[in-house]
């Protein structure tokens, strides 16, 4: 067999190999075809693009993107947008955090068996998230009096000795701390999320806590006798139950009064 005709039986030999992969995939593609797509992250597995680390209590913004709750909140101390496409967060994703894995607020990780970090919150007390916890508990059994630490998107002190938190920028502006039981009965919630998921107390997205008229406004808003403004007290008003000749009698009286008027007008002119 000359070379041109070797050449020719090898390039076929190839092609119909070629033919036989592609043949070979074709039938793999329809067979998984009907199988259900599976998600390529859990919950566990989300980045945030934020803080670069695992989500730690992650929420899904309306915009379809991923942050944990605290970057999210951090970075809308700043704007109140998307820190990725710029889009509004709504006020309901503080309220009523969207979380993607709930589970997470009930594994809670205890130090000394039973023993966790809290900060201070109006009538009861905040959990602190779990990176920020073991961070606290790792410098309290350093013996470290004070440190450092970014929350929410500022820089705060801890202080052991006066178990207090207050922000570098701000130190007018601290909280207590304290390393109690988990369990306590004045907790309220974890990071600012209530673990009974309603929205009184609540951080809002400037970091305040949202007042309960607020809150009670946000869950009765359908509610007409909530939602309209009280009247004036520096006007007059007819009682709601007047009867309608009230209202004539007090008309004559008017028109009276002004035919007296006119007369009196005339006879002095």
């Amino acid at each position: 067999m000359d070379d041109v005709n070797l050449n020719n039986c090898l390039q076929n030999q190839n092609w119909d190999g070629g033919n036989e992969k592609r043949a070979n995939i074709d039938v793999v593609v329809e067979e998984h075809q009907d199988e259900e797509m599976l998600p390529i992250n859990t919950p566990e597995k989300f980045e945030c693009a934020i803080c670069l680390h695992p989500c730690e209590y992650p929420v899904q913004l309306p915009c379809k993107h991923i942050f944990c709750f605290l970057c999210m909140k951090g970075s809308a101390k700043q704007s109140q947008r998307c820190a990725l496409c710029r889009q509004e967060i709504p006020d309901s994703c503080f309220l009523n955090p969207p979380l993607l894995n709930e589970e997470q607020l009930e594994k809670t990780v205890t130090f000394d068996k039973n023993y966790q970090w809290f900060y201070e919150g109006r009538n009861g007390w905040w959990q602190y998230d779990e990176r920020t916890s073991r961070e606290m508990e790792q410098r309290y059994k350093t013996n470290e009096t004070s440190f450092d630490l970014l929350i929410a998107g500022y820089v705060y002190t801890i202080d052991f000795e006066k178990n207090i938190q207050y922000r570098q920028d701000n130190p007018m502006k601290r909280r207590q701390i304290k390393r109690d039981f988990v369990n306590i009965p004045e907790k309220k919630g974890i990071a600012g999320i209530k673990l009974n998921q309603s929205s009184q107390g609540r951080p809002g997205p400037l970091g305040g806590e949202i007042p309960s008229m607020v809150s009670r406004l946000d869950s009765n808003a359908c509610d007409d006798s909530v939602m309209s403004p009280p009247a004036p007290n520096n006007t007059p008003q007819s009682p709601a139950n007047s009867p309608l000749h009230s209202t004539f009698s007090s008309e004559q009286d008017l028109s009276l009064h002004l035919e007296n008027l006119q007369l009196t007008e005339s006879h002095s002119t």
